[in-house]
Order: structure tokens, then sequence, then C-alpha cells
């Protein structure tokens, strides 16, 4: 039991990178696409609604300022230079590391 994270999904809407969590012990899922453009997300609290009936379900399109939050709390950032988003970042540069050497 535990918890997953994993990048290796694709946004069902727009088959770019998306950021996956998995909790075997609740059952849950929340996937979160890394496109700008996109920004669909999909929630499925799985058996934690039972325990909290405020448990949210749902998809959806984060707004621009939303996903700019969720990309922080997961510890990403988007690149300005290249626009990938990843944890490869300096926390003193917007640029992740392999712009920075180029």
């Amino acid at each position: 039991m535990g918890t997953r994270y994993s990048m290796d999904r694709n946004c069902e809407m727009c088959r770019g990178q998306s950021f996956l969590v998995e909790d075997t012990h609740y059952e849950s899922r929340e996937e979160h696409c890394l496109n700008e453009s996109c920004r669909h997300y999909y929630v499925n609290s799985g058996k934690l609604k039972y325990e909290n009936p405020n448990a949210f379900d749902g998809m959806g399109f984060d707004t621009p300022e939303d996903w700019i939050e969720k990309l922080d709390c997961f510890g990403y950032k988007k690149c300005n230079k290249c626009g990938k988003v990843g944890t490869n970042h300096n926390d003193h540069s917007p640029s992740c590391e392999q712009c920075e050497e180029e």
C-alpha cells in the first residue's frame, strides 16, 4: 500500500505528458496535464469519499493560475526558454538546467 507518482502518462485530452498520483489505500487517482495549452485534470477520490464527504471527484481544465500553482505543489517549474515542465530547474533561474548549459 502507498502512493505512487508518475510522469509516464499521456493526457487523455492532448496526449501530452501528465503527472499521475495514485493511492492504493484509498484506490484514488489524480492526473494533471503538464501542457500549458491544455491543463486538463481528472480526479477520482476513490474510497476517501467515504471518510471525507467533501472529497473531490471530477474533471475539467485548470485556469492558468491554478495550473502554475499545481506545478509548484508538485515541485515542478516551466522553463521560460524551451517551455518544458520538470524538476530540473535551478531555484534562482527561470530556465531548466539544459537550457542554461546551451
